[in-house]
């Protein structure tokens, strides 16, 4: 299951964001990795 499982593409927004750091903690999602998933979406 991936993130956009969980949550939908774009800007998140309350709950959402919640869900994404609850999602990233659990799967021990570093800063380093977030920044460059971000950067590939762009």
């Amino acid at each position: 299951m991936g993130i956009l499982d969980i949550v939908p593409a774009g800007v998140l927004t309350g709950d959402n964001v919640r869900k994404l750091f609850d999602y990233a903690k659990q799967h021990n999602v570093s800063r380093e990795e977030a920044y460059d998933a971000n950067i590939e979406l762009d």
